[in-house]
C-alpha cells in the first residue's frame, strides 16, 4: 500500500512495521515471554509492596494458555506459598487436642489447595509437605490435591497414586485412589470406566482385596458424580469377570440404591443375575430398604418372594419397619394376615420391644404379642405390653391379666404386682 500524500517512504514502513509487533506482541505465547523476559530484568522488577503474594494472585498474573501446567505456580514462589498455607492452618486449628483427632482443612486452605493444585499438583504436596507432620491433616490436605488432580489431569493422576501415593495414605480412611476417581468421574465419567477396566486384570491377579476395592472406589465415584447409570453398567461388566468372594458388597448395594430408585424391577433383575454371594445378598437388602421408601406393600411382595439364602428374613424386617414408620395401621394389618410368615415372631418382638410403639398402641401391642408362637418370646412381649397398657388403664390391663390363659398363676401374681408398681410411678 503507498504512504498516504504528505508521508515520507520511511515513516510509512515504520508505522508499517510498529503494527506487525504489536500484532505479534499481542498473541498469548509472545505475551508471556516478553513477560517473563521483563520481570527477569532487575531494573524493571515491580517494587517489594507490590510483589504478588498468594496462591490465587499469583495464578491470576499468569496466561493458561501457555500449557506448561508445571510452571504456572512458579517453584520459585514456594517459600511465600508456604507461608501462606502455613498461616491458613495456624488459624485453622488442624489439630483438636481435646478430642485428639484431626478435624477436617478449613475453606480457606481447601480453596489455596485447591487453586495450587490446578496449576501444580506436585508443588501443592510439596507445600504440604513442608507444612504439616500431623499424618491426618496430611492425608486430608493429599486428598483434595489428589481429587484436582484427578479432575484436571486423569492420567497422570492415575500414575501418581500407583506409585507415589503410599506415603500420604492414612490407615482407617479410604485410599487416595478414591479421591483421584472422584475427581476424574466429574470431569471425564468414562475415564473412570476405562482405567478400572485396564487395572482389575492386574488388581484380580494380585489379590481379590485388591480388585474389590476398585470396583468400590469407582462405583462410589461414578454414582456420587450423577453417573449411577455409567456405574451399572460398569459394574455388570466388571462383575461377569471377577469370582462370587470378589464383588464388593458396598459397590453392589450403591449401584442398587441408585437403579432403584428408577426402577426397582431393574434393580431386582439384575442382581438376580448374579452369582449367590453375600454381596447379592446385601444388594437385595438395599433394593427392599430402598423400594420400601417408595412404595412399603410392593417392596413386601417382593421381598417375601425372596429365598433365605438371599437375606429373605432382614430384607421383610427392614420392609416392615420402614412400613410401619410410614403407615402402621397398614404394616400391622399385613402382620396379622401373615402371622404365619417365618418372620412374623421376629417382626412382633421388634415392634413391641419399641417403648413408643407400646406408649402409642397399648392395647395393640397386646394383640400382637398374643400371635408370637414361640412361648420363650412371647412371655417378655406380652409382660412389656401388658406394663404399658396398665400405664393407660390399669382396670383393663388387670382385667386382662387375671383371664389370660397364657400366664401360671406364679407369673400372673408377678406381673399384677408389677402392673400396680408400673402405674403408681408411671413406667412402661
Amino acid at each position: 500500500m503507498p504512504p498516504a500524500p504528505g508521508t515520507s517512504v520511511s515513516s510509512h514502513r515504520t508505522r508499517r512495521h510498529l503494527a506487525a509487533w504489536t500484532a505479534i506482541a499481542s498473541l498469548p505465547i509472545v505475551a508471556g515471554i516478553l513477560h517473563w523476559f521483563v520481570d527477569a530484568a532487575p531494573r524493571e522488577r515491580a517494587p517489594a509492596a507490590t510483589r504478588i503474594r498468594t496462591a490465587p494472585e499469583i495464578l491470576a498474573t499468569v496466561d493458561s494458555s501457555l500449557g506448561q501446567r508445571e510452571h504456572l505456580v512458579l517453584p520459585g514462589n514456594r517459600d511465600e506459598l508456604q507461608r501462606d498455607l502455613g498461616q491458613r492452618l495456624a488459624k485453622a486449628r488442624p489439630f483438636d487436642e481435646l478430642n485428639g483427632n484431626s478435624v477436617p482443612p478449613s475453606d480457606a486452605v481447601r480453596e489455596f489447595l485447591e487453586s495450587v493444585a490446578r496449576a501444580n499438583p506436585k508443588l501443592a504436596l510439596e507445600l504440604i509437605d513442608l507444612s504439616t507432620s500431623e499424618a491426618l491433616m496430611r492425608y486430608k490436605m493429599a486428598a483434595i490435591v489428589a481429587e484436582v488432580w484427578g479432575a484436571t489431569d486423569p492420567h497422570a493422576a492415575w500414575q501418581w497414586v500407583q506409585t507415589s501415593a503410599a506415603r500420604w495414605e492414612f490407615e482407617e480412611k479410604q485410599p487416595l485412589l478414591a479421591s483421584v476417581l472422584d475427581g476424574m468421574a466429574r470431569s471425564q465419567p468414562h475415564a473412570v470406566v476405562h482405567t478400572i477396566s485396564a487395572s482389575l486384570e492386574a488388581a484380580r491377579a494380585a489379590n481379590g482385596r485388591a480388585a474389590s476395592e476398585l470396583t468400590f472406589c469407582a462405583v462410589q465415584a461414578l454414582v456420587r458424580a450423577g453417573a449411577g447409570t455409567l456405574a451399572h453398567s460398569a459394574l455388570k461388566e466388571w462383575s461377569r469377570d471377577l469370582p462370587p468372594e470378589q464383588l464388593n458388597p458396598a459397590a453392589i448395594a450403591l449401584v442398587a440404591i441408585d437403579v432403584t430408585r428408577r426402577s426397582p424391577a431393574d434393580a431386582a433383575a439384575w442382581l438376580e443375575t448374579l452369582p449367590s454371594s453375600d454381596a447379592r445378598a446385601v444388594g437385595l437388602e438395599a433394593v427392599a430398604t430402598t423400594w420400601a421408601e417408595a412404595a412399603p406393600g410392593a417392596a413386601m411382595e417382593w421381598a417375601t418372594r425372596l429365598s433365605v439364602t438371599d437375606g429373605r428374613t432382614t430384607a421383610v424386617q427392614r420392609v416392615f419397619a420402614a412400613w410401619q414408620e410410614q403407615d402402621s395401621p397398614a404394616a400391622m394389618e399385613w402382620l396379622i394376615k401373615n402371622e404365619g410368615d417365618p418372620t412374623s415372631d421376629q417382626l412382633i418382638t421388634d415392634l413391641v420391644s419399641k417403648p413408643a410403639f407400646r406408649a402409642e398402641h397399648p392395647v395393640a401391642a397386646v394383640q400382637l404379642a398374643e400371635l408370637i408362637r414361640d412361648d420363650a418370646a412371647r412371655l417378655p412381649a406380652l409382660q412389656s405390653a401388658i406394663l404399658a397398657w396398665g400405664t393407660r388403664d390399669l382396670s383393663a390391663a388387670l382385667s386382662y391379666i387375671e383371664k389370660a390363659p397364657h400366664f401360671s398363676d406364679t407369673q400372673r401374681t408377678q406381673i399384677i404386682a408389677s402392673l400396680r408398681h408400673h402405674a403408681d410411678f408411671g413406667f412402661y
